[in-house]
């Protein structure tokens, strides 16, 4: 455990306890909840996994890790002017912003988010995008979208930037139903991407 960790342990127990009272208010007045967003689950799964990775493959240029983070003017600190899914601090302070994306990505928000981000950094701030792509589901009718997202974004934003989010022990290749010829695409694991992306703060 470090200082760090103890203090996100401490913060997400008091969010976690002022979550666990508004749904008890919601509760008692009889407030349907709101469905839970796929996009929020996707932000928790990949944070998790850029955790593992880190505990089992210390990184010497990452300092810290951090999720859900909002920025804000000084005279308006209850507006958010961006957030950011998952932030990681390098220790030169270059932030490297991972932004999960499980559904249609829109390249003007990309490019608006990467803006704030240097804003609120420098502008050696650095962006990628995570998108889902479980390949043995390969022949589900959802899959296609995810694959045609992926692909799109690597054409605009460049190879590294694009991060596949892979189960465990997925095939590393994959072949989309109905596609002519039929072809055998490659899927690296997530920390292998991980693993590229930050391989030039290692020295």
């Amino acid at each position: 455990m470090t200082p760090q960790n103890l203090r996100n342990a401490y913060n997400g127990t008091l969010n976690l306890g002022d979550a666990a009272r508004r749904a008890a208010i919601r509760r008692a007045n009889q407030v349907p909840q709101p469905p839970a967003r796929i996009g929020d689950s996707l932000e928790r799964a990949v944070a998790r996994r850029v955790l593992d990775w880190l505990e089992q493959n210390p990184h010497p240029a990452v300092q810290s890790v951090w999720t859900g983070v909002k920025i804000a003017r000084e005279n308006t600190p209850h507006i958010a002017d961006a957030e950011f899914d998952i932030l990681i601090v390098l220790k030169n302070g270059i932030l490297f912003h991972l932004e999960c994306k499980s559904a249609n990505v829109e390249s003007r928000e990309l490019e608006v988010n990467t803006h704030r981000l240097k804003q609120a950094g420098s502008q050696l701030a650095r962006s990628a995008v995570v998108v889902p792509i479980f390949t043995r589901r390969a022949t589900t009718p959802w899959f296609t979208a995810l694959h045609s997202t992926r692909f799109r974004l690597q054409d605009q934003l460049g190879r590294q930037k694009v991060l596949a989010f892979t189960w465990p022990n997925q095939p590393d290749t994959y072949q989309l139903p109905d596609s002519e010829p039929p072809e055998q695409i490659r899927c690296d694991t997530f920390e292998n991407g991980l693993t590229d992306l930050l391989r030039p703060y290692r020295q």
